[in-house]
């Protein structure tokens, strides 16, 4: 299906898991903390749950969040590019981590059904 309104849905090959996860961004922006410094922060505080990692940035941090991975209670989900941020949360960022549970679920229900 396409959806006119939602740039996501004409680059993907799966658009209606791209347009659910935008909808899930909208309707919950305040579950989201944006950028690698403030995402160490809230791992470290338990209060990051899931981070959207992208491939294509600095190696050092790459395994900075691998090492907190290990350590604290957090999934991290890879991404090719963080361009792909742009189309989800409409923001030019590094990370994204997700605090809520629900969210985190409903994230990862998305994510099975694209791997």
């Amino acid at each position: 299906h396409r959806h006119a309104r939602c740039p996501a849905c004409r680059q993907y090959q799966q658009p209606q898991i791209r347009c659910g996860l935008r909808r899930v961004a909208a309707q919950n922006s305040g579950f989201f903390v944006f950028g690698i410094d403030e995402n160490i922060e809230g791992i470290k505080k338990n209060k990051v749950r899931l981070l959207i990692l992208p491939k294509d940035i600095n190696e050092k941090y790459i395994e900075q969040f691998k090492r907190l991975e290990e350590s604290f209670e957090v999934t991290i989900i890879n991404i090719e590019k963080k361009e792909e941020f742009l189309n989800v949360f409409s923001r030019n960022v590094n990370v994204v981590g997700i605090t809520d549970k629900r969210v985190v679920n409903g994230i990862l229900s998305k994510v099975e059904v694209t791997e």
